[in-house]
């Protein structure tokens, strides 16, 4: 099944082709881009049978299958900030839920719970701890809702009478970004809003007489990638800077271009195209250019993310035959009071270090001072 059969991405789809279409459940494909190094790419396919999530490498090799649920799609996905799970919406025939996975596939858990209220496009949290997503919800249209990451805490953002979906926070957790047809006359006139993680300051920045979609932060929170009808029928790849400056079109093909997710390096851009009636993924370099194909499939491969790779700091190295010093442990440790007290070479951290070293006997210079500069901070 194409991903364009649920919710905004529908009617989104619809309106590009002039067709009109009563408002379905669910929302539109948008997770977030969090910086790190770039891992694996997650997409859904219908290669075996219903939208299953596979992953690839960036080049598009080695495609597996992570998840299997027959009767429903498992679509709309968002990588998490630390890159070791993945959020997505489980969709059914009585409607669809927010769902959480580990990275290798295990542990999988249903958040929300009520397939009823069309739970649909979750977008983590930059530190992990929450989830926006889109919901029928209290009805009777779509709006925007953040939870904790095991499913408590529901609380509404938005509460319009037009139809907000779409979520995604920006990377210092400050902004959601979203899509809504609040301010457009005809129903599938959608646009590119943002307001504060807390729902309020929700303000327009596209104005078009097409729609705009699809909108995606960049790793360091100065762009945001998004879908665009606005230069003719099908659709396009577009960035613009986060204030809504700066427009510019970034693919221009027969197919309908949708989808854009950052690498979590900002250099590159994947997204899907429509190559002969299914949607396959590309990646591009963020400015539009040196377009690669990665998939070539007879079923649809679409709505990709990145994972981003948290990289730990580089441990410091003890150079054999470097210079050494022999710390001398003090007869009685300071007191914590007038001499120091605090984070410095006289307090609590600094004596500890002294200790340390001198239970060693030798520690090397270039290693000590990198652990006495830490101290201080």
């Amino acid at each position: 099944m194409n991903l364009r059969a649920h919710g905004i991405g529908a009617l989104i789809l619809a309106a590009a082709l002039g067709v009109a279409l009563v408002l379905t459940a669910g929302g539109g494909p948008v997770e977030g881009a969090f910086p790190g190094e770039n891992g694996k790419i997650a997409f859904s396919s219908t290669r075996d049978g219903t939208n299953d999530i596979y992953l690839m490498n960036p080049d598009g090799s080695e495609q597996t299958r992570l998840t299997s649920d027959p009767g429903a799609d498992e679509i709309f996905l968002d990588w998490s900030a630390d890159g070791t799970k993945i959020a997505f919406s489980l969709s059914g025939p009585e409607g669809s839920d927010v769902v959480v996975v580990n990275a290798d596939g295990s542990g999988q858990v249903n958040l929300t719970n009520d397939p009823a209220g069309n739970h649909s496009s979750p977008a983590w949290s930059p530190d992990g701890t929450q989830i926006a997503f889109d919901s029928i919800g209290d009805g009777p249209t779509q709006d925007i809702y953040v939870m904790n990451a095991d499913g408590t805490g529901v609380v509404k953002l938005t509460d319009n009478p037009a139809s907000d979906g779409e979520p995604d926070w920006s990377p210092d957790g400050s902004r959601i970004v979203f899509t809504s047809n609040r301010d457009g006359a005809d129903i599938g006139n959608y646009e590119v809003y943002v307001m504060n993680a807390d729902g309020s300051g929700q303000t327009r920045l596209t104005i078009n007489d097409n729609i705009d979609f699809n909108a995606e932060w960049s790793p360091d929170g100065a762009q945001i990638a998004f879908t665009s009808a606005r230069d003719g029928a099908p659709q396009d790849i577009y960035v613009m800077n986060a204030d809504g400056s700066g427009q510019t079109r970034l693919t221009e093909d027969m197919g309908a271009d949708a989808k854009p997710a950052w690498s979590p390096s900002g250099a590159k851009i994947v997204f899907h195209r429509e190559v002969d009636l299914q949607n396959e993924l590309f990646v591009m370099d963020a400015d539009g250019s040196n377009e690669v194909r990665l998939t070539d499939h007879p079923d649809q491969d679409q709505a990709p993310d990145w994972q981003p790779l948290q990289v730990a700091p580089a441990t410091p190295t003890v150079t054999a035959g470097a210079p050494t010093a022999t710390a001398v442990l003090p007869t009685a440790l300071p007191p914590t009071g007038a001499g120091g007290g605090g984070a410095g070479e006289g307090g609590a951290s600094g004596r500890l270090i002294a200790a340390l070293a001198g239970a060693a006997g030798v520690v090397a210079l270039g290693y000590a001072g990198l652990l006495l500069r830490a101290s201080r901070r």
